[in-house]
């Protein structure tokens, strides 16, 4: 779902999402990954396979990376913040009613 929001926020296809362009910033994959990381808590070496990573420390770096930018970029900050509240609106909508 997260690739899902990221991928029509950015106007991008999933294959270019999982593409890595080594050396460049790809601000929708990074930020696919972040949010992978902080809304569904998933594991490193999870992100690796998802994302096409080949090592976790590559994974946790992205992460870190897109930790910095949102301290420094405010237009990247506002696009992760409207995300976030996306995602979690749609896996709301998701959970099961109890009864």
């Amino acid at each position: 779902m997260i690739q899902q929001l990221v991928c029509k926020t950015y106007g991008i296809t999933k294959e270019e999402l999982i593409k890595s362009k080594r050396g460049l910033f790809n601000e929708p994959r990074s930020v696919a990954i972040y949010l992978t990381r902080m809304i569904r808590s998933d594991d490193l070496i999870n992100i690796c396979w998802h994302y096409n990573l080949k090592k976790y420390s590559s994974a946790n770096s992205v992460v870190e990376g897109v930790k910095q930018r949102l301290l420094k970029d405010r237009k990247c900050r506002n696009r992760v913040k409207n995300l976030n509240k996306n995602t979690k609106r749609q896996i709301g909508d998701l959970t099961p009613i109890k009864a």
